[in-house]
């Protein structure tokens, strides 16, 4: 895929570098960095990683004999790639973090995502796909989506911030097991948060704030209410909109009567100004007694190990 630099070894780290440009007209799948099979203990931290054909990083395409394990990707500047700032095929344990991603449109191969987490699908027999993916506190932003997650095993999408997005977080019609969504932030953006169909064994969507969304805060029409978790969410901006489970509910009451959904709140007016998003936070932790994170990681069922 001729990527800038192809990582085949373990305990390494690519820190303040600025990657970018890798265009051939030969090659539409260059990526920034490429994260090849055997690999572990990588760190990518501090970079610049941006205008390369591909994605700005990739790992690992077809990698399921000894798929890339251990891998940090964080407080990295990933934009205007021509598919993705970051694709997790088969790959495992991998923490991105603190980075902010942006200019992700659609183009032959890519559907506009500024991540993608298992674009190969999943399939635990044959050891397919992406297991134990936290991402944690990234921005994204002018993208057309924010975060589409096809296929995965173990997936925690936690405190981040999509703005001036056409879609936060979409979920691909294809095998999951556990998604977690907890105390992010969706401004700005024309859906929140989307399924086609429906096959997460177990999907938490937790104390998320859902502000200014012109399409539907929550499309989930074709999830069983038994695999959802719906509570602690703020929804504000344009008409109130959740489907879940062939019903589509447009009034508060109607939500927090299933058996899925509890503590939820909606907000008439928009959150204009961060001093406003601070004031929810605030708010939240003083009725609480934990800050909103916190207090959405540890309301789930089952915490994941330590990294």
């Amino acid at each position: 895929f001729n990527p800038v630099v192809n990582v085949s070894g373990h305990d390494v780290l690519i820190q303040r570098s600025e990657i970018g440009n890798n265009r051939r007209t030969s090659d539409l799948d260059s990526h920034g960095i490429n994260d090849g099979s055997g690999s572990y203990n990588l760190w990518i931290l501090d970079n610049e990683i941006y205008n390369n054909n591909g994605d700005a990083f990739q790992g690992c395409h077809g990698c399921v004999a000894d798929p890339p394990h251990h891998i940090y990707i964080g407080r990295n500047r990933l934009h205007d790639d021509r598919e993705n700032a970051v694709d997790l095929k088969t790959i495992h344990d991998v923490v991105v973090s603190e980075n902010v991603m942006s200019g992700y449109s659609a183009s032959a191969t890519s559907s506009g995502d500024a991540m993608v987490v298992g674009s190969n699908g999943f399939d635990a027999a044959s050891n397919m796909g992406p297991r134990r993916i936290w991402v944690l506190h990234n921005q994204f932003q002018s993208s057309t989506r924010a975060i589409r997650i096809e296929g995965s095993e173990d997936v925690w999408v936690v405190g981040n911030v999509m703005t001036d997005v056409r879609s936060g977080l979409q979920i691909d019609n294809k095998p999951h097991r556990r998604i977690v969504v907890a105390a992010n932030t969706f401004r700005q953006v024309g859906s929140g948060l989307t399924a086609w169909g429906c096959q997460p064994t177990d999907l938490r969507v937790i104390g998320n704030i859902l502000d200014v969304v012109s399409g539907p805060h929550i499309g989930l029409i074709d999830c069983a209410g038994e695999a959802v978790a719906l509570h602690h969410n703020l929804f504000t901006g344009a008409g109130f909109a959740v489907r879940v489970d062939g019903i589509e509910h447009v009034t508060l009451a109607s939500l927090e009567a299933t058996s899925f959904a509890s503590d939820n709140h909606v907000a008439e007016a928009p959150l204009d100004t961060s001093a406003e998003l601070a004031g929810v936070y605030a708010e939240f932790e003083l009725a609480g007694g934990r800050p909103i994170g916190v207090h959405a990681v540890q309301d789930t069922a089952t915490r994941h190990a330590p990294y």
